[in-house]
């Protein structure tokens, strides 16, 4: 049967066919490309990640996730608290002073309409930023 492992005899035991390196190969680049972007603390989350939602200024930001759910972006060398936990606690970031997340964040134009300077809503970007800490290995899921 094409593609299937052969028996190559009693000594060597089953062998690998040119098909089944090649969907082990794309097996392995799949899970590459999977990993693409996450640490042991986050990930590197782009615009193209969240689409018409994204609602930062920058193109690209980088999660930190630290204890108690707190939730940091860094961009540019400068870091951000997400959610209020990282508001409440900038002291989790363990690596430098916390700007005000409203340094990067969209205005949003319709919102602006009823209360003009209103920033874009974080929703979408968290939800993603809680699955990247949860593939981490960093958060339970259930507790997000």
């Amino acid at each position: 049967m094409a593609g299937a492992k052969t028996n190559d005899g009693p000594d060597h035991g089953p062998r690998e066919t040119g098909r089944m390196k090649i969907k082990t190969g794309l097996a392995c680049v799949g899970v590459l490309l999977a990993m693409a972007g996450c640490n042991r603390n986050g990930a590197a989350i782009s615009q193209q990640d969240i689409g018409p939602q994204w609602p930062f200024t920058v193109a690209e930001v980088h999660v930190v996730c630290a204890p108690t759910l707190a939730l940091f972006v860094t961009a540019d060398g400068k870091a951000y608290p997400l959610n209020g936990q990282a508001e409440r606690h900038p002291d989790l970031y363990k690596k430098g002073p916390v700007n005000q997340i409203n340094d990067i964040l969209k205005i949003d134009p319709a919102a602006s309409q009823l209360t003009p300077g209103a920033h874009m809503s974080t929703e979408a970007f968290a939800a993603k930023a809680i699955e990247a800490c949860a593939k981490a290995g960093k958060w339970d899921p259930a507790k997000a």
